[in-house]
């Protein structure tokens, strides 16, 4: 049962970050869904944030109740953007970084245009800030495989004081022609690990799909990304946090 949580939380987060990419550079990101389950958006929530590097609400409706969870990068006040909502929310709780509310569909839109307010007067308006990308190993391509997915895994959970880790593969090639998926604003494409190749997935990477195309060509890219094990059939792919040109 576990497992099926962690499958089908990772399945919320990738709509989600879908869905955020649509945002743009809102100061926040606060997607809903009436086909989500409640009891896994905190794990959703927390994939966005580390994705965008901003405070994000998810929330779950079923028929006129929605329940919402959010988090947030240090330093984001979440409990006191929830607060400047709570006209339009049933009930709220939470501490800096994470937060849970419940609120109802027909207060939902106001909600969202509210905590969006409040986001940019804490937060402001600005563009998602450059950050760098802390590796915490480099792997050879052909150690990507699904028993290291797994022991990753056994990590769980992660969130505050347990990061996710990133990992760094340097000098891979391309198995294949970038593509966008889902909406459009994200893209797949293969590297060769070895003798075969793997998934990579870059959520909202759209406009980088000619650059990733054009180092393609020329040689070899350096990838930074999380490994995860809920590729299609349980094999291993690669979730892409940034890339550059490989040596």
């Amino acid at each position: 049962m576990n497992n099926q949580r962690r499958v089908l939380g990772r399945a919320i987060a990738n709509e989600a970050m879908e869905a955020a990419v649509a945002e743009g550079d809102a100061p926040a990101l606060v997607v809903s869904s009436d086909s989500w389950h409640g009891g896994v958006l905190g794990p959703a929530a927390n994939k966005v944030t580390e994705r965008f590097g901003r405070p994000a609400v998810l929330v779950a409706f079923d028929g006129e109740t929605g329940r919402g969870s959010a988090r947030a990068p240090k330093g984001s006040r979440l409990h006191e953007l929830l607060a400047a909502c709570s006209e339009h929310l049933e009930a709220h709780g939470g501490h800096d970084g994470a937060a849970g509310f419940t609120v109802t569909a027909s207060k939902y839109e106001a909600f969202k245009e509210a905590f969006l307010a409040a986001a940019r007067e804490a937060l402001g308006d600005a563009e998602t800030p450059e950050q760098q990308v802390a590796i915490e190993a480099e792997v050879p391509g052909p150690e990507l495989t699904r028993a290291l997915a797994q022991e990753i895994d056994q990590l769980r959970p992660f969130g505050e004081g347990n990061p996710e880790p990133i990992l760094a593969s340097l000098g891979m090639t391309l198995a294949g022609v970038p593509r966008t998926i889902g909406s459009g604003r994200s893209i797949s494409f293969r590297v060769r690990n070895g003798s075969g190749s793997i998934r990579c997935v870059g959520f909202g990477m759209a406009p980088k799909i000619l650059e990733i195309q054009e180092l393609g060509k020329a040689g070899r890219l350096d990838l930074a990304y999380k490994l995860s094990g809920s590729g299609r059939g349980g094999e291993p792919e690669l979730i892409l946090e940034d890339f550059r040109s490989g040596g």
